[in-house]
């Protein structure tokens, strides 16, 4: 599928790092009329630099999902402005907020 490796396995998460590698920072996306809500969802996807068991997509501080590797949910897209973020459970680290438009 593409996938690419998984992180290096490491124990200790203090070492990891998260980021939001889709969607990006200030992307604007469209809600297509002709399409049912139902099948107008985006990928959230993460780069992770250490195999850790699974992440955690928030969306507007709302927990979204807890995903394993490849660490890929899908969101239902909604219209407005929305905040992003992953984080690992029961650790404090988290992405830094993607911030996207919606319409």
């Amino acid at each position: 599928k593409g996938l690419g490796r998984p992180p290096r396995a490491n124990t200790d998460v203090r070492a990891a790092a998260l980021a939001v590698s889709y969607p990006l920072s200030g992307s604007r996306f469209r809600i297509d009329p002709d399409i049912p809500a139902e099948f107008q969802t985006m990928p959230l996807r993460a780069l992770v630099t250490t195999l850790v068991p699974a992440i955690d997509w928030y969306v507007d501080g709302r927990r979204l999902a807890s995903v394993a590797f490849p660490y890929e949910a899908r969101w239902p897209i909604a219209a407005g402005e929305h905040v992003i973020e992953a984080r690992f459970p029961r650790a404090f680290i988290r992405s830094r907020p993607v911030c996207i438009s919606v319409r």
